[in-house]
């Protein structure tokens, strides 16, 4: 490219003059032959008194596009970028080829190649994804090929990179001590990420934990304070379900008619999602935000049926205001009576008996069942508004696990015990809770069931969600009152006290929003469609000693969330693949294997000596930040090596020394 910019300047330098010219008398062309003189003044056209001395055209004009003077360069105009100092100095990483126009970089960062002192270019100029804005590479991240995407070196780094969640550091293989390099164990340990301390060892987040500080360790969370971490979807820091959020920190779908409101994280896709996995976070496929992640196809596929499932149950204790003849009971006070103070005695438990129907209207309000006024068995609207609400001066409110076991190899789970005391005998282990552990209320007798008196007089709560497929079934056995709704509307109706009672329903049997076209049995024209997701909620309460049972069966009701999946091969790089080159995967060395991981390759910072490899020290610029030249084969920078080394002089660097390509032999721009 030296004799191409030589070339060109001295086309410049021999226009000047002949633009000045005007006939060939060596006159202005205005027919006086004074050469663009006047009384000896210049006129016009600068040029010279060819009969006299030389006469001063003036200083160079910067920014006019054209040479003068003392200018080494001239781009038209003086914004600041190449051309430099009053048209007197070319920008350092810059090449002002032909006056007039723009000089242009030479190493420019986002094009997908690496020049100058970039250590790798990934097509943008985004930081933090691998390749800063100014082509550095960034601590934790490996760039193996240029123009490609960079990932995570390594998990167990203590560096967040790639599709990492977190990362918490490693542990040492054989001491066990904490490390982020081999370097920091003993002779030939390696330092390897390992799971159970909540950060996996790929790097992904285990429940329960929050890794907010990369390399430091991670942190426990806690369901309900109120502070979504970790894994947890939401926490709204209390202890109802139904109100978007359950107690398990799990999202709630928002329904209504089948058709829901779109919540990220609730196993049910609807627009504007395009997934969802039943989490929001990124890299597994489906993103925070729902939406398909590059690189993966996400189906919605019903789940496997697992050995079992857990539903969170809210229980809420009262005292009864009513002893009826049983010696164990202490009952309270209730509001309103003299010295009367909470907790106050609810006057809906132990003080009647015997089964009622029809006793809550057709249709939940507000979530919550509504007695009905025909009800006899419950002291008023007021009384029965206390059942499912929680307030510290009527009751307690305590959330456990309710544990359904698959029923031999079908999609039918159970939950069955004919001991249902779960506040004095927890369902999921955790320590007694109620008011008798407060000292407001004593136990009773469990008629011989067990070998100590339990906790009567609660209510309990349970809701799920569902696809209908027109398959579902539901059965309940227990006392006393139950109550089952099903979009909202009444299905099973069990009310009032008495021992255990049997009853079932098969959805399609009343699916119809017309009640004509349902089946006699039913209780309420449900208004289902195939394919809506609709909300189910079992309300039971045990109001009376001395025997509580309770047995839940369901049929079919399944989800069916996002599964994405990968596919190695298609030429995308997803979260879970280190590379993938398409068709051209199955390299051994440089490349990308059948299995979508990077081959060891020049730039791994590994002497690959079964490859030719004879030095490698992680970016192989050949000079300035590194020696090892590009291709690991020698050391040094050259011409040719497709990496731009400036402070060689050279303009450009195409991988070949061929001319007539606008790079010339000597890495010099060429004007084609």
């Amino acid at each position: 490219m030296r004799r191409s910019i030589r070339l060109v300047l001295a086309l410049t330098l021999i226009s000047i003059p002949l633009a000045g010219c005007g006939d060939d008398g060596g006159g202005d062309g205005d027919g006086d032959g004074d050469g663009g003189m006047v009384d000896g003044s210049v006129t016009d056209g600068g040029g010279r008194d060819l009969g006299g001395d030389p006469v001063d055209a003036g200083p160079p004009e910067c920014g006019n596009g054209v040479l003068e003077g003392d200018e080494v360069c001239d781009d038209g105009n003086e914004d600041g970028m190449g051309c430099l100092d009053g048209c007197s100095r070319v920008e350092d990483g810059f090449v002002c080829v032909e006056a007039g126009a723009e000089c242009v970089p030479i190493a420019t960062c986002g094009n997908g190649r690496i020049e100058g002192d970039e250590t790798c270019d990934d097509r943008n100029e985004t930081a933090g994804d691998g390749c800063d804005d100014s082509c550095q590479r960034e601590a934790g991240w490996v760039c193996p090929v240029a123009g490609a995407a960079c990932s995570a070196a390594k998990c167990g780094d203590g560096l967040i990179a790639g599709f990492e969640i977190c990362d918490d550091g490693g542990e040492c293989s054989g001491s066990g001590d904490g490390c982020t390099a081999d370097d920091d164990c003993a002779g030939d340990e390696t330092c390897d990420a390992v799971a159970g301390d909540g950060c996996s060892a790929s790097c992904t987040l285990e429940d329960g934990f929050a890794c907010p500080t990369p390399g430091a360790s991670c942190e426990t969370t806690e369901c309900g304070d109120g502070v979504p971490e970790g894994t947890e979807e939401c926490d709204d820091g209390n202890d109802q379900i139904g109100d978007g959020c359950t107690p398990f920190c799990v999202r709630e779908p928002n329904c209504t008619d089948g058709v829901c409101e779109a919540v990220c994280g609730d196993e049910v896709v609807f627009a504007p999602e395009t997934c969802d996995d039943g989490n929001t976070l990124d890299g597994d496929g489906c993103s925070s935000e729902c939406q398909e992640e590059t690189g993966y196809v996400c189906t919605e596929v019903p789940e496997d049926p697992p050995d079992s499932v857990v539903l969170p149950v809210v229980i809420r204790d009262f005292i009864p205001a009513c002893a009826d003849g049983n010696g164990d009971i202490t009952p309270r006070l209730q509001e309103g009576e003299g010295g009367a103070a909470p907790p106050y005695g609810h006057p809906d438990f132990q003080c009647f008996n015997g089964e009622e129907r029809d006793m809550v209207e057709l249709d939940l309000v507000g979530g919550v069942p509504v007695r009905s006024a025909t009800a006899t068995r419950i002291e008023s609207d007021a009384s029965f508004a206390l059942w499912y609400q929680s307030n510290a001066d009527w009751n307690r409110t305590v959330v456990q696990g309710m544990t359904f076991d698959r029923v031999g190899g079908s999609t039918t789970y159970q939950f069955a015990t004919s001991e249902f005391y779960p506040l004095s005998s927890p369902l999921d282990g955790s320590a007694p809770a109620g008011f008798p552990t407060e000292g407001f209320e004593t136990l009773s007798d469990n008629a011989g069931e067990g070998p100590e008196d339990d906790n009567f007089f609660f209510t309990s709560e349970v809701r799920f969600w569902f696809r209908y497929e027109g398959s579902e079934t539901l059965t309940f056995t227990g006392d006393d009152d139950v109550w089952v709704f099903i979009n909202g509307k009444l299905a099973v109706d069990i009310g009032g006290v008495h021992g255990a009672q049997t009853d079932s329903i098969t959805l399609s049997d009343c699916d119809s929003a017309d009640p004509g076209m349902n089946d006699g049995g039913c209780i309420s024209a449900l208004d289902l469609m195939v394919g809506g997701i609709y909300e189910a909620v079992v309300f039971q309460a045990e109001r009376h000693t001395t025997r509580s049972q309770y047995t839940l069966t369901l049929g079919n009701f399944n989800r069916a969330p996002s599964v994405c999946v990968s596919e190695c091969g298609d030429g995308i790089i997803a979260s879970d693949e280190g590379c993938d080159d398409g068709e051209d995967n199955g390299a051994e060395y440089n490349g990308c294997d059948a299995d979508c991981n990077l081959t060891p390759f020049c730039g791994d910072g590994i002497v690959q000596e079964d490859f030719g490899e004879t030095c490698d020290d992680g970016l192989n610029l050949g000079a300035g930040p590194s020696a090892c030249a590009p291709g690991c084969m020698d050391v040094g920078a050259r011409c040719g090596d497709g990496v731009v080394q400036i402070e060689n002089d050279e303009q450009c660097d195409d991988g070949n020394t061929e001319p007539d390509d606008g790079c010339d032999e000597e890495c010099r721009i060429e004007l084609i």
